[in-house]
């Protein structure tokens, strides 16, 4: 039942929930060779399959239809952080802007926010190689600026009730998402406007597929910039 709660509704992905069995599976074999107890209890409880859940890229038309249904609203800078740099959503919803140069042009990911059971909280990037200096476009530099501006004027705005994390994608009063209520939010803004039927983390398989079709880069040069570990 535990395994099968965190996998429900897609709250984790099953690499995720797997590595939490051979955690746990590690540490009840630690305790029969201390002899706190008999035996592993998971040794009855099957490992979780690993489900592949097949990534989709959009096209250019579609990404541009995206954007343009997204201005003005409180998706229009994450997507555009996911699509045109590849972020991941807890990479994104972790962003500070004490880690966003605008007058330089450069972002770098140091934390993501991330959620277990009912807790949110940030850590540090999934890998070591994660954790990235990635360039920005012209364009995504000045969208962010006029977005800091209405965080600000928000901020003003809302006064004491604003709680302010410092974050560059939040909720209106400055609170951290939860990661599971903004996919779902996500979801309605796409049905909404009649956009093709993605998931938010297909913004980060179009940006590699573009970059690798259309950049023509060498593979090794888009897993760093993605913040893959292998090109895998």
């Amino acid at each position: 039942k535990f395994f099968s709660d965190l996998l429900k509704e897609g709250r984790l992905s099953s690499t995720t929930v797997r590595s939490i069995y051979r955690t746990l599976s590690s540490a009840l074999n630690y305790a029969v060779k201390m002899q706190l107890i008999e035996r592993n209890p998971l040794q009855l409880v099957d490992c979780p399959k690993k489900q592949k859940t097949p990534g989709k890229a959009l096209e250019p038309d579609d990404i541009i239809q995206i954007m343009q249904a997204a201005k003005g609203t409180e998706f229009e800078a994450p997507i555009h952080l996911a699509a045109a740099l590849g972020l991941r959503r807890g990479e994104i919803l972790g962003l500070r802007w004490a880690d966003v140069n605008l007058q330089k042009g450069f972002l770098q990911v140091r934390q993501a926010l991330a959620r277990v059971t009912r807790e949110i909280f940030f850590k540090e990037p999934k890998t070591e190689e994660s954790q990235r200096k990635i360039y920005m476009p012209d364009g995504l530099i000045a969208l962010l600026k006029v977005h800091r501006k209405k965080q600000m004027e928000m901020k003003i705005f809302l006064g004491p009730e604003y709680k302010d994390n410092g974050l560059v994608v939040c909720r209106q009063n400055g609170e951290p998402w939860n990661p599971s209520t903004f996919t779902k939010r996500f979801q309605e803004f796409i049905e909404k406007n009649n956009l093709p039927k993605i998931r938010f983390h297909d913004l980060r398989h179009t940006n590699s597929t573009l970059l690798m079709g259309y950049g023509n880069l060498n593979p090794k040069i888009v897993a760093d910039w993605l913040g893959h570990s292998t090109t895998a």
